[in-house]
């Protein structure tokens, strides 16, 4: 949202609520750059000052709300500008709390106060949909979540406290990608998978979640190879990954459109070449959606060895590949051994540890 300095036009027009523009009076006008000014100078002092007392600290922090309550009280604001001026004093003293561990050089957990200590909870401030306009808004609500409490617990936490969809959306995506992206698959799979079933039918979140809980399985060590994975070879006969089985087998996952893939083609045909360890062996998958481009890069590249098609892209979406090219590992029982394995640009790092593989 544009900020106005004071003497600007008393009939500017902004939106406040994600919808209709409002028409801005001088008096809400100047309410904002009274607002943006101080904003601007408190965040200037935290760093400039650098408060060390915890007195300090929380007079700065909360001078914030109190400016808010000044400059409304001088100026005569529509509802939805007092509402938006309330809601930036909320969200700068949130971000000015979570800059104190870089300003006084400290771990988060040695900060001298709380954020209960110089702000209500967010619920009381931020359930609304103008919450959207403060790109901080969706980080500051999942910080007063339980920490330590399970998924189901910090959603059940969130609903029960919200009722702003638009900004339930937002904090439960980062809260369930969040726990996506730290789960421990290895171990505790089966258990993951039916919370997060539950939670998602339970809040009506989104099905991708699931999906891709479920493909992530396939990227954790010991995870064997995706049944569902359909590849041929350049004559069109379906191939099965079992018959590797007794070998490490490092795939190169490439298109004949990416050019970074072919550039490793001539590093691979020389590790394949070099490498002594009998116990390894090599093989590209293209994604190539027609196999006649596929067929015709391997020609100008003159690629050897085992050389297999995966038209539907199977494979990249069963591990849950986003970019190629995508290097794997797996070894001689067919299970995952190293997700995202070095390239063979890497030269003598990755002949060294293919050697040591027996």
């Amino acid at each position: 949202m544009p900020l106005y300095a004071e003497g600007a036009s008393p009939h500017i027009e902004m939106t406040l609520d994600g919808t209709a523009p409002v028409a801005l009076d001088n008096d809400n006008n100047k309410a904002l750059s009274a607002m943006r000014q101080f904003v601007s100078a408190a965040d200037r002092a935290l760093w400039t000052q650098r408060p060390q007392a915890s007195a300090d600290i929380k007079a700065l922090l909360c001078s914030y709300a109190a400016a808010a309550d000044s400059i409304l009280g001088i100026y005569r604001c529509q509802p939805n500008v007092a509402q938006y001026i309330n809601m930036w004093a909320y969200t700068s003293t949130y971000n000015s709390y979570v800059s104190l561990p870089n300003v006084l050089g400290v771990r988060p957990d040695s900060l001298p106060l709380k954020a209960t200590d110089v702000m209500q909870k967010p619920h009381e401030e931020l359930d609304t949909p103008m919450a959207s306009l403060f790109p901080i808004a969706p980080a500051l609500v999942a910080s007063f979540l339980p920490r330590e409490a399970s998924l189901t617990a910090k959603l059940d936490t969130l609903y029960a406290n919200y009722s702003c969809r638009e900004l339930t959306d937002k904090v439960s995506a980062a809260v369930v990608e969040k726990f996506l992206s730290r789960f421990d698959y290895e171990n505790n799979y089966d258990a993951g998978l039916a919370e997060l079933t539950a939670v998602t039918a339970k809040h009506s979140l989104p099905g991708k979640y699931v999906q891709a809980f479920v493909q992530n399985r396939a990227t954790v060590k010991g995870s064997p190879f995706p049944d569902s994975v359909k590849l041929v070879d350049a004559d069109g006969k379906e191939m099965d990954f079992a018959q590797m089985r007794g070998k490490y087998v490092y795939i190169d996952l490439w298109a004949s459109w990416c050019v970074p893939c072919c550039r490793e083609v001539p590093h691979l045909q020389k590790l394949e070449q070099e490498l002594e360890n009998p116990d390894v062996v090599f093989l590209s998958i293209s994604i190539d959606q027609k196999s006649e481009a596929w067929k015709k890069k391997m020609a100008e590249l003159g690629v050897h060895g085992n050389q297999w098609h995966d038209a539907g892209g199977t494979l990249g979406k069963a591990l849950n590949v986003k970019g190629i090219p995508f290097f794997i590992i797996y070894d001689k029982q067919g299970k995952l051994y190293m997700y995202d394995a070095p390239r063979p640009s890497m030269g003598f790092a990755l002949k060294e540890m293919l050697e040591g593989l027996r």
